[in-house]
């Protein structure tokens, strides 16, 4: 025969199991721009050539954002990916991707990437946005700022759904100036506020649970 101390104790259980579930990362395909394989030192593919099957897109065909190994102007120090070999130069340009996975009203979803350029003098501007299928070209969130030359910087955009953008993909989009490249994307979550509160909730009944069974 279960008592009210052990009853309380299993739906703590729950509540806490739901809201651990609740809170974490999304995984963004080619997160590290690793798919696609070049080759050798300098090369490169524009996101938005046909040669480019990743989940990632790009505004122009050519002269746009481009994917790049190790690229660096002739002259200019080299320029290694953060991880890895790729690394996405914004070259003036914006570049996308829409996941599969969608809003859910509440939650507070933070796009993160790390971003850098060894060039001064090209413009060292950084811009992510948030967005959502039905209209990619107008943000939900934005962030920018620049970066110190010669480092990886990790930089970040925050934005918390509403009922309107419930149950449509999340789009991770960005633009940088012409030699700022990002590298390493990453996508997280924490829950909404009610979510929280039930765990809160439900610590404080095991712990006034634990109290009473110590008491007699």
């Amino acid at each position: 025969m279960f008592n009210k101390c052990t009853l309380i104790s299993m739906l703590v259980v729950i509540v806490l199991i739901g809201g651990i579930a609740d809170a974490g990362t999304i995984a963004v395909p080619d997160a590290s721009f690793e798919d696609h394989v070049l080759v050798a030192e300098d090369d490169y593919v524009y996101l938005g050539d046909p040669a480019n099957t990743g989940p990632w897109d790009a505004g122009a065909a050519d002269a746009g954002a481009w994917l790049a190994y190790n690229y660096y102007y002739p002259g200019a120090p080299e320029w290694p990916a953060r991880t890895g070999k790729n690394k996405v130069y914004g070259n003036s340009d914006y570049f996308w991707q829409v996941l599969n996975d969608t809003y859910i009203e509440s939650q507070t979803y933070t796009f993160s990437a790390w971003a850098g350029t060894p060039w001064s003098g090209y413009g060292e501007r950084w811009y992510l946005y948030l967005a959502a299928e039905d209209n990619i070209g107008v943000p939900l969130a934005e962030a920018n700022g620049s970066t110190t030359v010669g480092s990886w910087e990790q930089v970040s955009v925050e934005y918390t759904a509403t009922a309107a953008d419930a149950g449509k993909k999340i789009v991770l989009r960005a633009w940088t100036d012409q030699y700022m490249a990002v590298d390493d994307v990453t996508l997280s979550f924490v829950p909404e506020p009610s979510t929280m509160a039930m765990t809160l909730l439900g610590l404080g009944a095991l712990g006034f649970c634990v109290y009473r069974r110590r008491k007699r």
